[in-house]
């Protein structure tokens, strides 16, 4: 689902609610929120490693594919790392290892991000 509107049209309170009503109900994978606020919400840099950490929680699966990325290249969750690569070992490959147990399931799992666009501008590796 893709949210668009003005500015404090409650795009983020739906959001939130969302991301709220899939916890309790078992359907939360993980969520980011960003914001121009807060430092550490502004950026790209601690997207990727956020979500890993909460697919970590979700299942072993994905705990054991986002250790070994970590244990093979230990820059991985570093700012320094590419985007790209966080992409791809932090997120898809778990979730890849994870549509095996989840595959024949009623209940998707879901990923809320909000306010991509209050993401600063980076140089992207």
């Amino acid at each position: 689902i893709w949210l668009s509107g003005e500015s404090g049209s409650g795009k983020s309170a739906v959001a939130h609610s969302l991301a709220q009503e899939l916890h309790a109900r078992g359907r939360l994978a993980a969520s980011f929120f960003f914001s121009r606020r807060h430092v550490e919400r502004s950026s790209t840099e601690r997207f990727f490693p956020t979500i890993a950490y909460q697919l970590s929680l979700l299942h072993r699966r994905a705990k054991e594919e986002i250790v070994k990325a970590v244990a093979e290249d230990h820059i991985l969750v570093k700012k320094e790392k590419s985007r790209s690569d966080q992409l791809q070992k932090l997120m898809i490959a778990p979730l890849k290892n994870l549509e095996i147990v989840y595959r024949d399931s009623l209940n998707s799992l879901v990923i809320v991000i909000d306010a991509l666009d209050e993401c600063e501008a980076e140089r992207y590796q």
